[in-house]
């Protein structure tokens, strides 16, 4: 048998096993491209995801892990992506510090920030699965709190956009 033949035989035998077991690479099935997934850690407020979106433009994506925001004499107000949706949103407690990534919004919800042209829009994320764009531009990702509060917060979340 040919050399070039033998050097063939593992490729075609790899081949037929993914075939076999529907293996399927990671990645948007429509475009081909690979997933990307962003790690956005409790601090600082701002991560650039290196994605820039299109007014309109809709994004598949999935969000893990947990953050905390905040921990005082062992009691910890920690979240999923959701943010701490059993309390008050970010600032509307009695003497609050103004103002939170996203006022009103719930504490340690993941937050999504497009960087236009002109003008920047801040919006929430928390678990969807899908994020429309309002604007066009530069996507971030950030947690929730607020904005002198962040030197405390831990953990992180994992975004993986399809």
């Amino acid at each position: 048998m040919k050399s070039w033949m033998l050097r063939m035989i593992p490729i075609a035998c790899l081949a037929l096993i993914v075939a076999g077991f529907g293996f399927v690479l990671p990645g948007n099935a429509d475009t081909g491209l690979p997933a990307l997934t962003v790690t956005v850690p409790g601090q600082p407020i701002w991560n650039y995801t290196g994605l820039t979106v299109t007014a309109g433009q809709v994004l598949e994506l999935r969000s893990v892990g947990y953050v905390c925001t905040y921990e005082v004499g062992g009691v910890f107000s920690t979240s999923g992506p959701e943010g701490q949706v059993d309390g008050l949103g970010c600032g509307d407690y009695e003497g609050a510090p103004p103002p939170c990534g996203l006022d009103h919004a719930p504490y340690g919800m993941l937050l999504g920030k497009i960087v236009g042209a002109n003008k920047s829009v801040v919006f929430g994320i928390g678990d969807a699965d899908t994020l429309k764009a309002p604007i066009s531009g530069k996507l971030y990702l950030g947690v929730n709190d607020n904005l002198d509060g962040y030197y405390d917060n831990y953990g992180f979340f994992r975004v993986t956009f399809k």
